[in-house]
């Protein structure tokens, strides 16, 4: 089982803010082991996504912007019979993305 499917049986992180935070990471992350100048920029970016995103939506977690416990199998039939994965997920990523193309600038 990959990262990704265990970080979602979590109900943990949104998978648009996922993306977002390894976007981050992948621009201004390390390059070498001791350039911590490069976690010094990743945290503070980081910080202002979640900030800008918690402004936006409240939450960061799945589970919380769902409003259901994405850890397990019923919380996941929830939110898909709710239509959440179609309704209000594409504005989360929508919203990531806008976030991230401001905090990469």
């Amino acid at each position: 089982m990959n990262l990704f499917a265990i970080i979602r049986m979590k109900g943990s992180e949104c998978g648009a803010i996922t993306g977002a935070y390894m976007v981050i990471g992948m621009k201004h992350g390390k390059t070498a082991e001791s350039d911590s100048r490069a976690d010094n920029e990743t945290f503070k970016r980081l910080a202002e996504f979640n900030k800008q995103f918690k402004a936006r939506h409240k939450y960061l977690t799945c589970s919380e912007l769902l409003e259901t416990d994405m850890g397990t199998p019923e919380g996941v039939k929830s939110a898909a019979g709710k239509g959440y994965f179609t309704s209000r997920c594409p504005g989360y990523v929508k919203t990531a993305a806008e976030i991230l193309e401001k905090v990469l600038a």
